[in-house]
């Protein structure tokens, strides 16, 4: 009984300490947001990093409200990562088909760090199509985002995107209109 109360005790400890990372996150991302208010260039160029400040915290999110602290659920994550970003794209059809296979955290943050990467690679405005697909075949995972329209997806990030994806000890391959990365889950 009494390892049954510590254990309890752990578990809402470990609960807490990833609703603490979250919220300590948006605060950093806020205190951004005023700092820049009314330097609206200096504001512009630190969106990219607000957003990537904004997924991390988006991946604790799973976890205080789950009793597995190593791995999460990817899909319902990922749906609010994919729709947080590509608001401000104009895509005329959109297309997420996301399997929902059990990702450890880690794991979980780096891909949705590519995803908010190669949605932010996506800057043209009244976008035909996106399409973005996850596949799991057994523990293998495979992430797919493609566009169609008449401008290939951009390349400022895709240095990074390579580096992220080698964390996740994957693979990547860039077309000028599809990029996809796979890895193994476990």
């Amino acid at each position: 009984e009494e390892v049954k109360v510590k254990l309890e005790e752990k578990t809402e400890l470990l609960r807490l300490v990833h609703h603490r990372v979250k919220n300590n996150l948006l605060l950093i991302n806020s205190l951004i947001d005023i700092e820049t208010y009314s330097q609206p260039k200096v504001k512009e160029d630190l969106t990219d990093l607000t957003q990537s400040i904004h997924t991390i915290a988006r991946a604790h999110d799973p976890l205080y409200h789950s009793p597995d602290y190593k791995q999460v659920a990817i899909k319902p994550y990922l749906e609010k990562v994919i729709l947080s970003h590509v608001q401000t794209l104009g895509i005329k059809g959109m297309e997420i088909l996301l399997d929902d296979p059990l990702i450890f955290h880690e794991k979980a943050i780096l891909l949705s760090l590519i995803i908010q990467k190669i949605i932010s690679n996506i800057e043209t405005a009244d976008l035909d199509s996106l399409r973005i697909s996850l596949k799991a075949i057994d523990r293998n995972i495979v992430l797919e985002i493609a566009i169609s329209n008449q401008h290939p997806i951009g390349t400022h990030h895709n240095t990074l995107i390579a580096e992220l994806v080698k964390g996740l000890d994957g693979n990547v391959a860039f077309k000028p209109s599809e990029i996809s990365v796979a890895f193994d889950a476990g």
